[in-house]
């Protein structure tokens, strides 16, 4: 016969421990799937005043693109001589991008018409010289 005056009450507290998390665990691998897909949904649908929303419509991590040049300093020594070329590197000379989704739509369908519209910003203070 199954006795309980004979556990003591750290094992009756680590036994209740042990089946509550049994029961949890198997609930949740049970379960996984439906879960998943719930906090999926709830993350990712684009639904205006979500952050998933806010993240698409501006993004908010910057975009940098660095260009580089090369000047020619022997143009007339390459051509008449047929020397090699001697070129100086120039830059970089980056600019910040940024993109925005204009005239939004919004169909029956669940989908979402849109322009995009993007903007270059110089920056000068991670660039080699000015423009």
């Amino acid at each position: 016969m199954f006795c309980l005056s004979s556990f003591s009450t750290k094992k009756l507290l680590l036994l209740t421990l042990s089946v509550t998390s049994l029961i949890f665990g198997s609930s949740i691998l049970a379960l996984r799937k439906k879960i998943f897909n719930n906090i999926l949904n709830s993350q990712l649908v684009i639904e205006e005043g979500t952050a998933a929303y806010n993240a698409w419509v501006e993004t908010p991590i910057p975009v940098y693109t660095k260009f580089y040049f090369f000047d020619m300093i022997n143009p007339s020594d390459l051509f008449h001589s047929h020397e090699k070329p001697i070129l100086e590197e120039r830059g970089p000379y980056t600019f910040r991008e940024v993109e925005k989704k204009a005239n939004l739509t919004w169909h029956e369908n669940g989908t979402i018409s849109y322009r995009r519209v993007k903007f270059w910003y110089f920056e000068r203070e991670m660039s080699v010289g000015p423009l």
